[in-house]
This record gives structure tokens, C-alpha cells and sequence, in this order.
């Protein structure tokens, strides 16, 4: 519902489920998902927000949760039973996940504006959960190995923040 949106979704191999609702203006949503028993949802609230999915492997999960304006997330993951949740709500946020291995699983939260966070783990068995509540916060975790877990809360304006784990 709007004006100007662009969904574009690709899928390749069996059950894979996909859902986009966009509304407001201008929202731009590409899903790739390639493999078996994967699944993708994106809502888009707003205007100019952008969403960018890759699933290859099986049974990985991205759910994209954009309220806002020029809110900017990109999923990547690839293996098997992978999670991730990203929720933006404001403007101007960035989050970029990356999940390369087995049974990863990230959250983040991001309620303010201009907020960024960056999320890498390789390997198996990774959890990093990112909460961002206000302004100008930045946050990276890094996870490299197996059974790594990280939380990140950050409240306030300005805040920055790295977490480097590996074995």
C-alpha cells in the first residue's frame, strides 16, 4: 500500500516460504533464498527503507521489521538452521548480519535514529543479541569458531561498542 515500492523475491529448491508487506513510499525489499525449508518475512513501514535477504542452505530463518524512514538492513546467511530477527524502528538505521556456518542465531533491536550495528559469526552455534535504544549508537560483534555468545545493550546517544570472540 503506497506509492513506489519495489519487491523482488527469487527462490530456489522446496518449501521455501517468503512474505513482504510493505506500506508508505519508496520501500525496497530483495529476498534470495536458495535451498530447502527456508523462510523470509519483511514488513515496511514507512518510506525509503531498504531490505536485503539471502538464505542459502536449509532451514534458515530472517524475519525484517522496518518502522520508519531510510532504515537500511541486509541478511546474509548461509548453512543450515540459521536465525535472525532485525527490528527497526526510527530513521536512518543500518544493520548488516552475516551468519556463515550452522545453528547461528542473532536478534537485533534498534529504536532511535542512526543507529548501526554489525553482526558476523562463522561457525556453529554462535547467539549475539543487539539492543539499541536512542541515537547515534554503534555496535560490531564478531564470533568466529563455536558456541559463542554475546549481548550487547546499549541506552542513550553515542554509545560504541566491539565484541570480538573466537576459538
Amino acid at each position: 500500500d503506497g506509492n513506489d515500492n519495489y519487491s523482488y523475491v527469487f527462490q530456489h529448491g522446496n518449501a521455501n516460504l517468503s512474505f513482504v508487506n510493505q506500506i508508505g513510499d519508496d520501500n525496497d525489499s530483495d529476498v534470495n533464498q536458495t535451498g530447502d525449508d527456508n523462510d523470509s518475512d519483511v514488513i515496511q513501514n514507512g518510506s525509503n527503507n531498504m531490505s536485503g535477504v539471502a538464505q542459502i542452505g536449509n532451514d534458515n530463518e530472517s524475519y525484517v521489521n522496518q518502522q520508519g524512514v531510510l532504515n537500511n538492513s541486509s541478511v546474509l546467511q548461509s548453512g543450515n538452521d540459521n536465525y535472525s530477527e532485525v527490528d527497526q524502528i526510527g530513521n536512518f538505521n543500518f544493520s548488516d548480519v552475516k551468519q556463515f556456518g550452522n545453528d547461528n542465531w542473532s536478534d537485533v533491536n534498534q529504536s532511535g535514529n542512526n543507529n548501526i550495528s554489525g553482526v558476523i559469526q562463522t561457525g556453529t552455534m554462535h547467539i549475539s543479541e543487539v539492543n539499541q535504544t536512542g541515537n547515534f549508537n554503534t555496535s560490531t560483534v564478531l564470533q568466529t569458531g563455536n558456541n559463542h555468545n554475546s549481548l550487547v545493550n546499549q541506552v542513550g546517544n553515542g554509545n560504541s561498542s566491539v565484541v570480538t570472540q573466537s576459538n
